[in-house]
């Protein structure tokens, strides 16, 4: 019933060319779906649906005459990716039916992506899952929640745990459960990980520490390097680098902190980069040049919403530039390329056989290669 349902949604939808003319947001989206329900529902008259209010999960609720009840998630993506964060995993403004007969069969989830500008396609695409399997992992930042990834097929977090579990059994554990199923789902599914070691359960609460990142191993400490000099090439590039937003990302994104961020990057002074050169440079530099294999990686393969935050943060630091200007129908890297070969920041340099420092104007694509 339900995926018959889901099918014949997913084909008005990725039929409709106009479709971006009025939906080019995820609220957008979800007023589009329950416009093509409705329609849906005349011509079919076999179902009904209603919409649970906002910030309530799942979106809506669609009833059959049998009286079976099935939870519709809506997401939508304007960047091209098939990504984007769930909901909490203690689900605070959840739908849930504590009746068995008004409990839901299962929960779905619809996606819709609009494609990159450089795939030149005209319509929106469509995928749904039931919601267990669209589930790629639970992130902790603040508070523990569900990350969604219909790229392809998951394993089911829920039952790699337990066996008989499901996200539907999960959704109606107490906190206290949901504590316990969290702790075994980063030992089991994270043992490299430090992430389990955040978790702290008092008796009537949960407490989320930060990790520090002195603590995290040479893999982790690289890749949210790499991620700091794409999002911040205009901060850490300056005569004195300013880390208060690279702190900031590395909090909210990654739920990491540093006691002693700026040695991360360039433990202070300068050094000699090239041979054939007596010029001192900034050891973040240097830093950037060791790295840049990373954040090429981390470019060409940008995980979770990544790219989405390259595009805002970006922006909004070169609005002003007449010579950097974002181009989102390229690729990440050629963008960021393009930032690295014009940036031209100005930065204290030295001299080998001298104490003399000066201001030079730094051409960044001496540490940066294109191929």
């Amino acid at each position: 019933m339900i995926e018959n349902l889901l099918a014949s949604l997913k084909n008005r939808i990725e039929s409709d060319n106009s479709i971006f003319q009025s939906v080019n947001s995820g609220m957008d989206f979800e007023k589009y779906v329950i416009r093509n329900l409705d329609e849906l529902k005349i011509n079919r008259n076999d179902f009904g649906f209603k919409h649970n209010g906002p910030h309530s999960f799942p979106d809506l609720t669609i009833k059959f005459p049998d009286g079976s009840l099935f939870g519709l998630e809506i997401k939508f993506s304007g960047s091209g990716n098939w990504y984007s964060k769930g909901n909490s995993v203690f689900e605070t403004h959840s739908n849930k039916e504590n009746d068995e007969e008004l409990a839901y069969k299962e929960i779905y989830i619809l996606f819709g992506r609009k494609p990159k500008p450089q795939e030149n396609k005209t319509n929106c695409e469509i995928r749904y899952s039931t919601y267990s399997n669209s589930i790629k992992k639970i992130e902790v930042t603040h508070s523990p929640r569900f990350a969604i990834n219909m790229s392809n097929e998951k394993q089911d977090i829920f039952t790699v745990i337990n066996p008989k579990d499901t996200y539907l059994k999960f959704r109606m554990k107490s906190p206290s459960e949901k504590n316990e199923f969290i702790k075994k789902y980063f030992s089991k599914l994270t043992k490299n990980n430090n992430q389990d070691k955040w978790y702290i359960t008092n008796e009537d609460e949960t407490q989320i520490k930060p990790m520090n990142f002195s603590r995290l191993n040479r893999t982790e400490k690289s890749r949210i390097l790499s991620e700091s000099f794409i999002l911040f090439p205009y901060d850490l590039f300056q005569k004195e680098a300013d880390y208060s937003e690279v702190g900031a990302n590395m909090i909210t994104r990654h739920f990491v902190y540093s006691t002693s961020l700026r040695d991360s990057f360039s433990a202070g002074g300068k050094i000699q980069i090239f041979e054939n050169s007596d010029i001192r440079y900034p050891k973040i530099l240097n830093t950037f040049r060791e790295k840049q294999e990373d954040i090429k990686r981390l470019l060409k393969n940008p995980q979770d919403n990544l790219e989405d935050v390259c595009f805002k943060t970006w922006e909004s630091r070169l609005k002003e530039s007449t010579l950097i200007k974002i181009d989102k129908s390229l690729s990440l890297l050629e963008n960021y390329s393009n930032i690295i070969f014009n940036l031209k920041p100005e930065m204290k340099i030295g001299r080998i056989n001298t104490k003399e420092e000066s201001i030079k104007k730094i051409d960044l694509s001496l540490f940066w290669s294109i191929s």
